[in-house]
């Protein structure tokens, strides 16, 4: 089956049939889906490269990690977006390419895409003026690095509504002393935006009986751990805590009850992230979804929009975390 046969039976020019096999906009959608029925029907399946010669496109769209994206702290979060980038690109018949920030500028030279998503609180300014001055389609996920203007688009989640829901279904279950454990790294705005809401329903409501109802540290299974054995007495004043990182609600969760600490009978949990680790623990922690699945789709959406010159209408930023209640919530 070739182009040539498709055209006869749809009764249509070659071109036109191109056309509408690569989505051409200027084609009618009732002529393209003709189109892509009979082909579907048929096993035609595209030349990529002739595609390529065609349009003068790789067809392909880089995401840039961290150069440390694969790293026991970070796997989860990274794997997660991948696997959402990788199926809502199939839809898109755009291929994915991962790259490290350090191979940024060689991939840029060799054309290998045509458009980038940056994921990389980290990337340089250096970075972003290679990417301009190619003239390179780009947009941001999960992160705006910080020196970058206030309206730069980001696809994310809205983390000060997520604090703020958190704090807000706590207390909807019977908690009253409020505590959120984040990250001791300042430069994390997400970190930072999700206290913010969390504090903020505190204010409302009138919940800040303590000196601090926000705890700083480290981010790992091991600093739960030692949150635990050394910071007993302050967890005992709360009944209620919101941990912004699984890892570390995880590492509280392997030793907390051994110190008499019961949950959720005394100490409900809260953590974010969803990571599959949950399923190996007991009791089953509670935790916040991102919804990546959409994030990564609007994202990709938009990109490509602005590679095939199309007009991006409506284009939604932000997305509400969903929280997964389990064990260490229920009462």
């Amino acid at each position: 089956m070739t182009l040539k046969d498709i055209a006869k039976i749809v009764d249509l020019s070659e071109s036109t049939v191109s056309r509408a096999l690569n989505n051409n906009p200027n084609i009618a959608k009732k002529t393209r889906e003709l189109v892509m029925k009979v082909a579907e029907e048929h096993n035609f399946v595209i030349n990529p490269h002739a595609r390529n010669l065609a349009t003068k496109r790789s067809y392909r769209i880089g995401i840039i990690f961290p150069n440390d994206f694969y790293e026991f702290n970070k796997r989860d979060f990274f794997s997660q977006l991948e696997k959402y980038f990788l199926l809502n690109s199939e839809k898109n018949q755009y291929e994915i390419l991962i790259i490290r920030a350090k191979s940024l500028e060689k991939t840029i030279k060799s054309g290998n895409v045509d458009g980038l998503i940056v994921v990389n609180r980290d990337i340089s300014k250096n970075d972003l003026e290679v990417l301009k001055n190619y003239k390179v389609p780009h947009t941001f996920v999960a992160y705006k690095p910080t020196f970058l203007e206030e309206e730069t688009i980001v696809f994310k989640s809205d983390n000060v509504n997520c604090g703020y829901n958190v704090a807000k279904f706590l207390h909807s279950n019977g908690c009253k002393n409020l505590l959120t454990i984040t990250s001791e790294n300042e430069g994390l705005t997400d970190y930072q935006d999700r206290t913010l809401g969390f504090y903020k329903y505190l204010e409302e409501k009138k919940l800040l009986g303590y000196e601090t109802h926000i705890y700083k540290c480290g981010m790992t299974f091991e600093d739960g751990r030692e949150l635990v054995l050394n910071q007993l007495e302050l967890l005992k004043k709360f009944d209620g805590i919101f941990v912004q990182q699984d890892k570390v609600a995880l590492g509280m969760l392997s030793l907390i009850e051994k110190y008499g600490i019961k949950v959720p009978e005394n100490l409900k949990i809260i953590g974010h992230d969803n990571i599959e680790l949950i399923d190996y623990f007991y009791p089953k922690l509670t935790s916040i979804k991102q919804k990546f699945e959409e994030i990564t789709l609007r994202a990709l959406n938009y990109l490509i929009n602005i590679i095939e010159n199309k007009e991006n209408k409506d284009v939604k930023f932000t997305f509400e975390s969903e929280i997964i209640n389990r064990e260490t919530t229920k009462n």
